[in-house]
């Protein structure tokens, strides 16, 4: 059976270890990408977000170029053979399925499309905390319609079924099969249900206590009992951290370094309270993944539907 992460020579490996070895090249500047992104929402000065987005579009067109290596598409097919033996659900048939389709998804984006998104996220990003801080949307306004044209771009590189629509090809990226009719028919029908459940909660004489809400709490006990709380639900600090973002997230590099965020409000303590727990959820998930298998689909998460399961899980059902 082949194995993976071998230290031998490139001429005594596999074709699976040889094609392995390059892609978890690619996915290492990604990861080192990631944690920028995470230091820009977190740590980083104002004014380093024009250096950052061009970091940041660096690395993206670099990574792009290593996960698009056309030695990649040539061990994909030795590597097929090599496994053919094995069961569909093995460590290694798994890896090289998630390979394929990233490979076979990467090739159909230029690599100036892919750069150009991920400098233009960056400016978003910095110019939508701004504009959120300010409550003034028409200054973030000509972002978002930059980010959905690139977005349409993407779309139409990737292609899609035209029974469908473009977003179902920008879906396929976080959940597998997911198109927009399918979405749909789980959430209209639920949407008339809560559109006249909340009708009926209004026009009933006695109305929900917010009370919880109105105390005035010090911005720093509440951070205290947050992370008191995330790490008894299980979330591991040892291999994990709790900072202050605009906006709650959850992101990292690797189930050994989880970078997650929360936000406080002195007279809303369930922001900060439900933030850290969902956003602990997703970062018990990430801390699970198997860390021989980082950098490779199997220590991936296995889809975003999953993945908010689990912050839901957590923040809704045990909070």
């Amino acid at each position: 059976m082949p194995t993976i992460g071998t230290d031998a020579p490139s001429s005594h490996r596999t074709k699976l270890e040889q094609l392995t070895a390059l892609v978890r090249d690619g996915r290492l500047l990604e990861s080192t990408a990631a944690l920028l992104s995470w230091d820009q929402e977190t740590m980083m000065p104002a004014e380093g977000v024009e250096h950052r987005s061009r970091q940041l579009s660096q690395l993206a067109r670099l990574s792009h170029s290593m996960l698009t290596d056309p030695r990649i598409g040539e061990l994909l097919t030795a590597a097929d053979a090599e496994c053919a033996d094995l069961e569909p659900t093995s460590p290694e048939r798994v890896n090289l399925a998630g390979i394929r389709r990233d490979y076979e998804r990467a090739v159909k984006l230029p690599a100036a499309l892919v750069a150009e998104l991920a400098e233009v996220s960056s400016k978003a990003q910095h110019e939508w905390a701004e504009a959120r801080r300010d409550s003034d949307f028409a200054r973030f306004r000509p972002w978002l319609e930059r980010i959905v044209a690139l977005n349409r771009r993407k779309a139409e590189c990737f292609g899609w079924d035209r029974s469908g629509e473009a977003w179902d090809a920008l879906a396929e990226g976080f959940e597998p099969g997911c198109t927009a009719k399918s979405v749909e028919a789980v959430f209209a029908p639920l949407r008339e249900r809560l559109v006249a459940f909340i009708g009926r909660l209004d026009g009933a004489p006695r109305k929900p206590s917010n009370a919880f809400n109105e105390f005035a709490l010090p911005v720093d006990a509440q951070e205290r009992f947050v992370r008191m709380v995330a790490e008894r639900i299980g979330f591991d600090f040892r291999r994990g951290r709790l900072d202050r973002s605009t906006h709650p997230f959850c992101g990292g590099s690797h189930c050994r370094d989880v970078r997650m965020t929360t936000r406080f409000g002195e007279t809303c303590m369930l922001d900060g309270l439900g933030s850290t727990m969902h956003e602990s959820g997703h970062g018990m998930y990430e801390q699970g993944l198997p860390a021989s298998w980082i950098g490779l689909p199997m220590g991936e998460a296995v889809s975003l539907s999953i993945h908010e399961s689990q912050s839901r899980l957590w923040e809704n059902q045990v909070g």
